[in-house]
């Protein structure tokens, strides 16, 4: 049993998405839009180095055993990976292009 499993039993990450509506789906293309956009805006020099201050040791340390826990991220040493199989289980299915037709 993880952690958040003990200590928050009602949080669940299993989603019945079969029933999620258009409505859904249209705004989270829209947040991810909007995520991509923002992304690539650079920070001024000051904003940058207070978000880098604000984050101390100790909190990054939560930060990652909760994503560790959740199976989002592996540690190897001291280097941490993203489990993109994991990540990408999120995004929904795309309809995969038609195959050429042989001639």
């Amino acid at each position: 049993m993880r952690t958040f499993e003990r200590t928050h039993g009602w949080i669940s990450f299993r989603c019945d998405l079969g029933k999620a509506g258009a409505a859904l789906w249209l705004a989270l293309g829209e947040a991810a839009s909007k995520c991509e956009h923002i992304s690539k805006v650079p920070l001024r020099p000051a904003t940058a180095q207070a978000l880098r201050l604000a984050k101390t040791a100790k909190t990054m340390q939560r930060d990652l055993n909760g994503l560790v826990e959740m199976g989002l991220i592996v540690r190897d040493g001291r280097k941490v990976r993203a489990r993109r199989e994991v990540i990408l289980a999120f995004l929904p299915l795309r309809k995969q292009p038609d195959a050429p037709a042989n001639s």
